[in-house]
């Protein structure tokens, strides 16, 4: 029997990582006898996610649960009472006991969340495979400041993300020798590990996204709103937080209103900036609509009933959202930071220099009154000739092969 286990800290709420490895699951299930998904997570995201993300996966998905609180995170940062040697005592343990099979092959891969590869790490001694979200959580030092204005430094927030971004790189570095191979988005995310984390060359290999096309297709297709349809409809779905240039969408399509009147913002998620969100929500009146939060489903059915994805991001990593748009056929305006660049063509949508209202709104224009030549065909063409799960799924059952076996472990 063939098996993989997979360490992730997975379920916390409807996100890239989380959306990630739901369709890498979905694309190793016919690959694998038994797939273990040890999840690590905030107790208080069980009740609610849990369902909405669970009845996607693949039925040889067993899931474990090792939860924890957030104070118990903060904790595994500071590594105080040992307290990491106690979580990774706990996961070798479930792995050993996973493993403990006679003629059965074990494939491991840490998933997400540099807390599982430390603690591992630690209680082992041992290497991992490990996944594009286990470092950088918070962006680099350097990052953050690229984006950062005069006014920001008598912001409290701006010197909370400073803090962050010194005491994650502290933690980040200390859990990079139990690296044994670590996979990037694209050459931008590879040169991070490189220069930030002294990760070398030939450590890091680079495999792009897959997505289940048909699977996001079948979801979104059962939409059951049509009062928008009225309009010509942006959306921008991410937190709402300064890095993802939602400051710079509200002022942009604000210029956009005055020219069009039929157009709509539809805003998904939510985060620090919520506040100004409301302020635009109050001042645009109808024309721009902030739905908080919402499930994996809703939020594809929500792309799929727009026109066009906004992500005006000043720093990106990837950008998951992205593709779940261009897989629906949906034209994107971005910006040209991190893996963006490498992640969108010209004939998917429109790129911009970022944390430039001017060169958003017309953008936005352009595909307003048609000067962006951008179809469905196209768009989709191009996603499933690059991503889609049934060209790619092999490619990573390879890496697992090659770098994922368990034996080490019990060693």
């Amino acid at each position: 029997m063939k098996n993989l286990i997979v360490v992730s800290n997975f379920f916390d709420y409807p996100s890239g990582p989380s959306n990630t490895l739901l369709h890498l699951l979905r694309g190793m299930g016919q690959f694998f006898d038994n797939i273990y998904l040890i999840s690590t997570l905030p107790k208080h995201f069980l009740p609610n996610s849990e369902i909405a993300i669970t009845q996607f996966l693949p039925k040889n998905v067993r899931i474990i649960h090792i939860p924890r609180t957030n104070m118990e995170t903060l904790v595994y940062g500071l590594n105080v009472k040992n307290s990491r040697q106690v979580l990774g005592k706990i996961l070798k343990n479930t792995i050993l006991k996973l493993t403990n099979k006679k003629n059965n092959d074990f494939y491991l891969y840490i998933a997400s969340d540099v807390f599982n590869l430390i603690s591992l790490g630690e209680s082992t001694s041992k290497e991992f495979l490990c996944g594009y979200n286990i470092f950088f959580n918070f962006a680099p030092l350097q990052i953050v400041k690229s984006y950062t204005n005069f006014e920001d430094f008598f912001v409290l927030d701006f010197w909370k993300n400073v803090f962050l971004s010194i005491a994650t790189r502290k933690i980040d570095l200390s859990a990079v020798k139990y690296v044994k191979k670590i996979l990037a988005h694209t050459e931008y995310q590879k040169s991070l590990y490189i220069k930030e984390l002294g990760i070398h060359n030939k450590n890091v290999v680079i495999f792009p996204h897959l997505i289940d096309i048909d699977f996001v297709r079948r979801l979104a297709s059962n939409c059951k709103i049509s009062s928008l349809k009225d309009s010509y409809i942006f959306i921008y779905v991410g937190r709402l937080v300064k890095e993802k240039g939602i400051h710079i969408l509200l002022e942009a399509f604000t210029k956009v209103s005055t020219k069009e009147p039929n157009v709509r913002l539809l805003i998904v998620g939510k985060g620090p900036l919520s506040n100004l969100v409301l302020k635009y929500k109050k001042k645009l009146g109808p024309k721009c609509q902030w739905l908080g939060e919402k499930t994996y489903p809703e939020t594809l059915k929500l792309i799929n009933l727009s026109n066009v994805l906004v992500l005006p991001s000043l720093h990106e990593m990837f950008g998951f959202v992205i593709l779940e748009a261009m897989a629906l056929g949906k034209p994107v305006i971005v910006t040209k930071v991190g893996g963006i660049k490498e992640l969108v063509e010209s004939k998917a949508g429109i790129l911009i220099e970022p944390n430039s209202v001017e060169a958003l709104s017309d953008a936005m224009l352009q595909i307003c009154d048609g000067r962006s030549q951008t179809k469905e065909e196209e768009i989709q063409q191009f996603v499933r000739q690059h991503f889609d799960v049934k060209k790619r799924a092999k490619e990573f059952v390879k890496i697992l092969e090659r770098y994922g076996k368990t034996y080490a472990l019990r060693n």
